[in-house]
């Protein structure tokens, strides 16, 4: 009975033994697990965090003005409103548009290009809806922006010409970058944005262009 006993404690201690080693084991490899992650690879899952918060959206530069020698301006930059659509915002994008369309009184045709843009248009970038708005149109859009997600009013500059009359065939002239020169000059993910299409704009394009910055949105 004495010797049952014993046996019974043996085997006892020996099993407490063998899940204290257990618990420890699992206690061993989840701190190790954890050193690897918070100290090791830190910074990796830092990143990643930051990127599933945060998105990066490209911000066009002012471009520059063109001078004669003078110091007189003959291409510069005049501030604009123009509409644009960020259809990551929301999916029911196509509710924002309709809504818009009837705040603005827009047109039968006016309203199906709108439509149509929307939905052939990438989720990479936001995309240009209006430009050119007035101070009334920003007003009534503003007033009305909560119900519109994803829709935003956005100040761009446009470029003018003082001397258009006289210096249009030298200067040349500014427009929207078409797929080709989005290729050629690296701005592919890049929507709407001028360069220079001919003339001083065109020969002197990557100088006046500038440089990108980053707006990171949370």
């Amino acid at each position: 009975m004495l010797n049952d006993e014993k046996l019974k404690n043996k085997l006892f201690s020996r099993r407490a033994l063998m899940l204290t080693g257990g618990k420890f084991s699992l206690l061993s490899l989840l701190l190790a697990r954890l050193y690897y992650m918070q100290l090791i690879r830190s910074y990796e899952y830092s990143v990643l965090s930051d990127k599933n918060r945060i998105n990066l959206v490209m911000v066009p530069p002012v471009r520059g003005n063109i001078l004669d020698r003078y110091g007189k301006i003959l291409a510069r930059n005049d501030s604009s409103f123009r509409l644009m659509l960020d259809k990551k915002e929301t999916r029911h994008y196509l509710q924002s548009l309709h809504k818009l369309c009837q705040i603005m009184e827009l047109s039968d045709k006016k309203k199906a290009f709108i439509l149509a843009k929307a939905k052939k248009s990438s989720q990479k970038a936001p995309i240009l809806l209006l430009e050119n708005l007035s101070w009334q149109d920003v007003a009534n859009i503003e007033e009305n922006i909560i119900y519109m997600p994803g829709i935003y009013i956005e100040m761009v500059n446009l470029r003018n010409y003082p001397y258009k009359e006289y210096t249009a065939h030298i200067l040349g002239y500014t427009g929207i970058i078409n797929d080709n020169e989005k290729a050629q000059n690296n701005l592919n993910n890049i929507a709407d944005f001028h360069i220079g299409k001919s003339g001083l704009e065109k020969k002197y394009d990557e100088n006046l262009r500038g440089k990108f910055g980053i707006r990171k949105m949370e």
